[in-house]
Order: structure tokens, then C-alpha cells, then sequence
């Protein structure tokens, strides 16, 4: 649940996962709606609608049901985690495994992280304000948990969880204490902290070597849920390297971008 330059997408088109367009859910938009409480707004409603049509179709689609993983990065974890308050409030069949890239989970926009970094050239504040503005009705209460996953009161019984947090990213915050309210909640949690990076560092791997670290972690982690606890969606993991040379691919468009603008 991810935009098109994240990492999600990667994973998606480069190692075989079967996909869904949120834009056109295989469920019903009411069986949506009812699942997640008839006041969310419509794109909640379409990647609730996503999710529940792809459990219901997934043995024509030739995938296993039980074996759905849930994941995002950024905007994408925010997505992912506010699915997983609407399926434990709901009673809704949940995934086996969540996987939360730098997530944002906290619409008051007021950590210490956030304070500190506000100015941050690849995410700042004023940016992420203006994502908010976009689709939260003026006057929205931003403790509601499906917009701030951190104040959800649903958090035990969901499927263990894989947080990776950035340190010179403003929601450096946001990953550390949603990986302790999971804990705190009594679910399994590892929490991959990398004080020395960015927002966004695992599409710069070219750049940013420990991008390719992070990465394969990432694959290993849902690769390790899918032995485990039967957590990730058919052939998802067949090719760490693939997703690696992927990943560096895109990280040398950027690098080639930025040589670019020196030598100009």
C-alpha cells in the first residue's frame, strides 16, 4: 500500500506478488464501508475494500488466503496499520504479518523527531501537513485511529510486526513508539532502527548502501513469517537479489540526478 516510487511496488512488479488496484476494489464499497465505520472516507474504504475482496477471490486468483502478508512504507504503513485497527474493531480476518516502513502513525504531528526535523529536505513538516490537508476534513479529530494508528485501542491480537524507523527522518518517532505500543499490546515485534539514515533511504540504495542492507532485512523478515506462520502471499521472497538490483536501479536514477544538478 504504497505510492508508485516506494517500496512496496518494487517488491510487487519485481517478484512476482499478485496485486490489487484500490482504485477498483473486487468487493463491494458497502461491505467496505461497514467494515470500517461508515464516517471513513472513501480511499479508507477502497484499501479496506482491496484487502476483503482479495481473501474472498484469493483461490481464483491462485493465492492463499492465510498466507497474506500486509505491509507499506511511509504514507503506505500509515494505510497498513489503520487497515489492521478496522479489522481488530471489526472482528475482520486478519494477515499473518505486517511489515511497517517508517511509518506515520501519528496525525498530531508533534514528536520530538518531527520538532527536530521539521525542516528535513526530503520530508518536511510543512509537507506533511499539506498530505494530511488532502484528505482529513477540516476539524478532524487526529487521536481517531484510523487516521493515528498509535491510539488504537485494537492493537492486541494483530499479526506480528517488523517496524523499520530512519533517524534523520521526522517519523523516527513514530516507528519507536509504535513498535513499543504493539509490544506493550502483547504482539510481536522486531523494530530495525537506523540512526544514521533518511526518509525514503531504502529506494537510494546506490547512494545509500545500508538501503540494500534494509531491504534484504525486509525480505528476510516476511520470508521468516512465511516459514513460520505460513505469513506472506504465494512466491513473494523468490529473489532477494532481484529486488536489491531493483531497488539500486532506482537509486542511480537519483544519483544521476543529482550529478546533473552539480554540474549545472
Amino acid at each position: 500500500m504504497a505510492g508508485p516510487a516506494t517500496v512496496g511496488p518494487l517488491v510487487a512488479s519485481n517478484l512476482g506478488i499478485p496485486t490489487v488496484d484500490v482504485g477498483n476494489p473486487m468487493l463491494s464499497m458497502h461491505s467496505a464501508r461497514e467494515m470500517c465505520g461508515s464516517r471513513d472516507q472513501p480511499w479508507m474504504a477502497r484499501v479496506m475494500a482491496a484487502y476483503l475482496g482479495l481473501r474472498e477471490q484469493a483461490a481464483g486468483l491462485g493465492i492463499d488466503a492465510d498466507r497474506l502478508a500486509i505491509g507499506g512504507d511511509s504514507a503506505g504503513a500509515n494505510l497498513s496499520a489503520s487497515v489492521l485497527h478496522s479489522l481488530a474493531a471489526s472482528g475482520g480476518p486478519m494477515p499473518a504479518v505486517q511489515l511497517l516502513i517508517y511509518p506515520g502513525v501519528d496525525a498530531r504531528l508533534c514528536s520530538v523527531s518531527m520538532q527536530e526535523l521539521s525542516q528535513s529536505p526530503l520530508l518536511p513538516l510543512e509537507r506533511i501537513r499539506w498530505y494530511l490537508d488532502l484528505y482529513l476534513p477540516e476539524g478532524q479529530d487526529m487521536t481517531a485511529p484510523r487516521f493515528s494508528p498509535l491510539y488504537s485501542t485494537r492493537l492486541a491480537g494483530q499479526p506480528p510486526a517488523f517496524v523499520l524507523a530512519a533517524g534523520h527522518d521526522p517519523l523516527w518517532d513514530d516507528g519507536h513508539a509504535y513498535a513499543e505500543a504493539l509490544q506493550a499490546a502483547g504482539v510481536p515485534v522486531e523494530l530495525a532502527a537506523y540512526p544514521g539514515q533518511v526518509h525514503g533511504f531504502l529506494n537510494l540504495t546506490r547512494i545509500l548502501p545500508q538501503g540494500t542492507e534494509a531491504v534484504d532485512m525486509n525480505i528476510a523478515k516476511v520470508s521468516s513469517g512465511a516459514s513460520e506462520t505460513g505469513a506472506a502471499a504465494g512466491q513473494v521472497l523468490s529473489s532477494a537479489s532481484e529486488l536489491a538490483r531493483q531497488a539500486s536501479t532506482l537509486g542511480d536514477k537519483v544519483h544521476e540526478f543529482l550529478d546533473r544538478v552539480r554540474a549545472a
